[in-house]
Order: C-alpha cells, then sequence, then structure tokens
C-alpha cells in the first residue's frame, strides 16, 4: 500500500456521470473510453507508481425510484410443436362431468386435452366445450407461456393420414378444414388461437365448440361411439420475471 500523503499527491482522473440506474437486466454501469492507455502509461502522469495502481469508487445510493417486478419475454427461434391424439371410446356414456386426456408433451412443458361433453360457462347445455390445459408442475414459478394452440374433432369417414390445412369455410360453430394426402382425404372441425398460459389461467379454448345437436347429427365426427380429438401445440416463447 502507498501512504497516505503520497495518494494524496496523486493526480485524479474522474468520469463523474449523470445519475445511473441499476436493476435486474442491468448490474453494471461504466465507461468504454476512461482514459488513453498512452495516457495512463505514461509515467509523467502519475496514474502508475512503482508499479501499482489505485482505483477508486464513490457511490452515492439515491434511492430506489421502483419497486415493480420486470418480465423478459423470450421468443424460440424454433419453436417446438407437439401433436396429439385422444381416442374417446363410449362417448355416448359421458355425463356432464369433464374428461381429461393423457398429459403429453411439447418442450419442457406437460399438456392435457379437457373435454365437458355437456358443455361448460355459455355452452352449458347446448355445445361440447374443449380446452387444451398446461400443467403447471412443469411450468417455472411467475412464468407465463405463449403458445400457438389447435384443437380438432376428427370426422372419421375418411380414416387417412394428412398433412397441412388446407382452405376451408366458416360455419356458425367452427372452422371446417380440407386437407389432401394423395388421393386420401379427411375432415375435421378445427379451431386455433394464440394464448397466454400461466398459473392463473392455466387452460385456454372454447365453450362453444361445436354444438351438440351439430355433434350428434353428424355420425362421421362420433363413430361407433368413438370420438377422436386431437390436440396441436406451438410454443412461441416464455416470458419470465427479473
Amino acid at each position: 500500500m502507498l501512504p497516505s500523503d503520497v495518494l494524496a499527491l496523486l493526480p485524479r482522473f474522474d468520469a463523474a456521470g449523470k445519475e445511473r440506474s441499476f436493476h435486474g437486466l442491468k448490474l453494471e454501469c461504466g465507461f468504454d473510453h476512461f482514459i488513453q492507455l498512452s495516457t495512463f502509461n505514461d509515467a509523467r502522469h502519475g496514474f502508475i507508481l512503482g508499479d501499482t495502481c489505485v482505483l477508486g469508487a464513490e457511490v452515492y445510493v439515491s434511492g430506489e425510484r421502483s419497486r415493480g417486478v420486470g418480465e423478459v419475454f423470450s421468443m424460440a427461434k424454433e419453436p417446438p410443436t407437439g401433436k396429439y391424439t385422444w381416442k374417446i371410446v363410449d362417448f355416448s356414456m359421458l355425463d356432464e362431468k369433464p374428461k381429461e386426456s393423457p398429459l403429453f408433451r411439447t418442450g419442457d412443458h406437460q399438456w392435457k386435452i379437457l373435454l365437458y361433453p355437456k358443455g361448460k360457462d355459455h355452452g352449458m347445455g347446448t355445445h361440447l366445450s374443449l380446452y387444451l390445459v398446461l400443467d403447471l408442475e412443469t411450468l417455472p414459478a411467475g412464468c407465463r407461456v405463449y403458445a400457438d394452440l389447435t384443437l380438432r374433432i376428427v370426422d372419421q369417414l375418411y380414416n387417412r393420414a394428412y398433412d397441412d390445412i388446407g382452405r376451408g369455410k366458416k360455419t356458425d360453430d367452427l372452422f371446417a378444414g380440407l386437407t389432401c394426402r394423395w388421393n386420401g382425404l379427411r375432415w375435421f372441425l378445427l379451431l386455433a388461437a394464440k394464448r397466454w398460459f400461466n398459473a392463473p389461467s392455466s387452460e385456454s379454448g372454447w365453450s362453444k365448440f361445436i354444438s351438440l345437436g351439430s355433434l350428434q347429427s353428424n355420425n362421421h365426427l362420433v363413430a361407433k361411439d368413438t370420438c377422436i380429438i386431437e390436440a396441436e401445440v406451438i410454443l412461441l416463447g416464455i416470458r419470465s420475471p427479473f
């Protein structure tokens, strides 16, 4: 250590600036061009004495301006995509109680389909209600997931594989899409949306997915007392607190 009387004689190079703020996304603050190396290394200026340099910092804390919680939104460059097919047998035996599919994974999260055979909320008693639910055990505390969700009820008249969604037409209940692959055709009833999922709101879907009358009158959607529901999830991003 240099004697205090020597330190008092050393020149000081100040870079005092305006008030700076520090937070979760900004933990450091400084100066890219604090001093030129030629000046710093020149012994005539006295910044280096006996191969020793003394650095000092003076900090005045004026107080916290905000105690609010911030968030960081991270978009996925290559969004994970997951598809799941749920085959429900003895469909006519279902009552008004909700029915859940097994869990399936997309990315780092698990999901399930939630079915209300006799409707929920605005669709109670008149429509079939269908939802996608995020398993909160796979969601970090305070985070929210932004996902593109698609729910389908398959028309079982043409039981063949299909590729991408083609052109379709709108109806009162849903969007009917037609897909093609070689000579195979397959109709399905589809609704899609982009939604946020978090702890207070872990499910999203439609209380009026299709009217019970339309479902009962169409023997292709429920064939041999079996209904096939498909879910597709694309994870677009996640919002995390800091």
